[in-house]
């Protein structure tokens, strides 16, 4: 046996090396896709009304149902210790693939004492057989749905959300020609400070054209693989290195700010790109 290791002393390090190497990869990997980020972004101007100053909202985008219990429980603690003004969920609630409303609602009723809660649809909730189960119990929780509805929340503030395209099923109509027609539905207000809920980041120059302040937005799980010096790989509406990922952008008197979302659906890995709570504070200045 011990000449039978002397002769195969490189082969078994060798294997060792890659067992190692396999090994902490998993780990990472695992920790990527589990490891909580809070990203805080400030927006500062003078247009903003004095009701809203030093208010702080948290952005929670695309949870796909996530089946990690160390994830759900970071996000919870961090909604309860940043204590926002209010809380919004841009979209992919569920999973489409995978859909469990059990969790979702369950999830909700977690947060539900942090904050006031607002909900817009995705284009998964657009991909349900039915859901009328999850939209009513999520009523039934307080949770102010804003499909397509425009609220003022503060004096001289409105909060709107509009539907996602996925949510029309007359599927001759091209995706941005369903949110043109959305968005005029929804009303928004160009003589007051507008903020949008808009699950898709690719239609920025219509939330603009509509007069949207402020869009905060996901869908592009912040282009699922990250590379170094380029940016986000792939999302889905983009296409191959999208444009739209992660952070603020700007399309005249509008602001953007993307989350990079929480969870992962048909692919189902983030590489170099933690789940992301965005927490957006206004300041008047």
């Amino acid at each position: 046996m011990n000449v039978w290791i002397q002769k195969n002393k490189k082969r078994i390090f060798a294997l060792i090396f890659a067992l190692l190497i396999v090994a902490g990869s998993v780990m990472h990997l695992y920790y990527e896709n589990t490891a909580l980020q809070v990203t805080k972004k400030m927006y500062h101007s003078p247009a903003l009304p004095l009701s809203f100053d030093s208010c702080t909202i948290a952005v929670v985008s695309d949870l796909h149902n996530s089946k990690s219990k160390k994830l759900t429980d970071s996000l919870v603690a961090a909604l309860e210790d940043a204590s926002p003004d209010l809380i919004v969920v841009t979209g992919d609630l569920i999973d489409a693939y995978h859909p469990d409303v059990d969790a979702a609602v369950s999830f909700i009723e977690r947060i539900v004492p942090v904050a006031p809660i607002y909900f817009v649809t995705g284009n998964h909730e657009g991909a349900l057989e039915d859901d009328t189960d999850l939209f009513t119990r999520l009523e039934d929780l307080g949770v102010n749905m804003l499909d397509n509805r425009n609220q003022e929340i503060k004096t001289g503030v409105y909060l709107a959300g509009v539907r996602d395209p996925a949510m029309q099923h007359a599927q001759f109509l091209e995706p941005d020609a369903v949110m043109r027609f959305y968005l005029e539905e929804t009303g928004l207000k160009k003589n007051a400070f507008q903020i949008l809920l808009a699950h898709r980041p690719e239609f920025i120059e219509d939330y603009a054209q509509a007069g949207a302040d402020i869009v905060l937005s996901g869908h592009a799980h912040g282009g699922q693989i990250r590379l170094p010096l380029i940016g986000g790989l792939y999302s889905p509406g983009q296409g191959l290195f999208p444009r739209y990922t992660t952070g603020s952008y700007s399309q005249g008197e509008t602001t953007m700010f993307v989350s990079r979302g929480l969870g992962s659906s048909m692919f189902p890995f983030r590489v170099n790109n933690r789940p992301e709570l965005l927490l957006v504070s206004f300041q008047y200045s």
